[in-house]
């Protein structure tokens, strides 16, 4: 993205989550430390199915009283449902409250220059990495006037689509791997989005036992390739199956196997799917 792009993003939902009980709630089922959470910062987590596999992502920060979450517009009355059911007798209120609230990505370096200042409402770097620049929750009419006020020119979504692939972060069509593939498979730990010295939450054994143990044998990589595959297509190095196709839009994603064959031995091949030819 050029400095003074920003893009506005019209797939994501903000869940606020308040009440006396919200903090231990959250502690209890996400995968992430809430307590590490301030007004100055987000986090990344994600909540899982007992068995540690993936049901959401979602980006979390604290705001005056309450929490909010970003999340994938397509998956957020799921994530509630989720939420509703853990929820139990705890005190605490969930709200969608995404009709108020916009959602857009500008660079890292102008989030630098505005942080300080409220021409927005509340502004965020992204926790996975700074080459994702930072994130705005605004009131549409405020985000409006910081663009003209700051010089914003207004980009179309596939830059950020295409920063994220190269950096092998699933942006979209994540509701395909629901209850598909383990957290760590999904590189949760390189996104920063588990921490292992937190305690228990939903999925936790399991998560620690495939790293403890050295479990992992798979792992989702950006698939590089001009033609258009096929969710659940195999991947083959040398006739042999060595991962699948898990996202095909807009960018692909694999499932690509780590040992037999071990990946050092494909990582710089040509590989094929479908009569195309792949790179990781």
């Amino acid at each position: 993205m050029e400095e003074n792009s920003i893009i506005i993003l019209k797939d994501r939902d903000i869940i606020s989550v308040s009440g006396s009980d919200s903090t231990s709630f959250l502690q209890n089922v996400i995968t992430n430390d809430i307590n590490k959470l301030n007004e100055s910062n987000s986090l990344y987590s994600a909540l899982l199915t007992p068995q540690g596999k993936y049901l959401h992502d979602f980006f979390i920060l604290k705001h005056e009283k309450n929490y909010l979450i970003d999340c994938e517009s397509e998956t957020a009355e799921n994530l509630l449902s989720c939420f509703q059911k853990y929820k139990l007798n705890a005190n605490i209120e969930f709200k969608n409250i995404t009709s108020d609230n916009s959602v857009a990505i500008i660079t890292y370096k102008k989030f630098q220059q505005i942080q300080k200042n409220d021409v927005v409402d509340i502004v965020f770097s992204d926790p996975r990495t700074n080459l994702m620049g930072a994130r705005i929750i605004s009131k549409l009419e405020k985000l409006n006037l910081a663009i003209k006020k700051l010089g914003l020119k207004l980009t179309d979504q596939e830059q950020y689509f295409e920063t994220a692939h190269a950096l092998g972060l699933p942006i979209k069509g994540l509701k395909k791997l629901q209850n598909q593939i383990f957290a760590l498979e999904l590189n949760f730990e390189e996104e920063k989005g588990i921490d292992f010295k937190k305690g228990c939450y939903i999925g936790q054994e399991n998560t620690s036992r495939m790293k403890l143990g050295n479990k992992l044998r798979r792992r989702l990589f950006p698939l590089k390739t001009s033609n258009e595959l096929k969710d659940g297509s195999e991947i083959f190095f040398k006739n042999k199956v060595i991962g699948k196709v898990m996202i095909s839009k807009p960018k692909a994603f694999g499932l690509i196997k780590l040992y037999d064959p071990n990946i050092e031995s494909f990582l710089d091949e040509d590989l094929k799917c479908n009569n195309s030819n792949v790179n990781l």
